[in-house]
């Protein structure tokens, strides 16, 4: 197994805008790529604003990679009422009716 480069190589080749395949490819848009010596660019924005850290910054690695903290949940939708369940679908009913046997 080699260590994470980035895919310098892929970036050389093919131009210094291309993203790493892991962000290109992610499903849930969870990774991000950029210039965090840059004040101004949309990853330094996003780890000030969300308060991200660097692990193990304290024994001087000086890691490139910063951790975004989970974002706040949104609130779950309520559940409906037994009155309400007369404008439920079927399978929303059925799972009520057999979860309250």
């Amino acid at each position: 197994m080699r260590k994470c480069t980035l895919c310098t190589e892929r970036r050389d080749a093919v131009g210094a805008q291309t993203l790493p395949v892991c962000v290109s490819t992610c499903p849930s848009g969870a990774r991000h790529f950029g210039d965090l010596g840059d004040p101004a660019s949309v990853v330094s924005e996003l780890v000030r604003r969300r308060g991200g850290f660097a692990l193990l910054a304290e024994a001087g690695y000086g890691p490139a990679v910063r951790y975004l903290p989970p974002r706040p949940r949104a609130p779950a939708a309520p559940v409906p009422a037994a009155a309400d369940m007369a404008s439920v679908g079927g399978v929303e009913r059925w799972l009520n009716r057999t979860l309250s046997c």
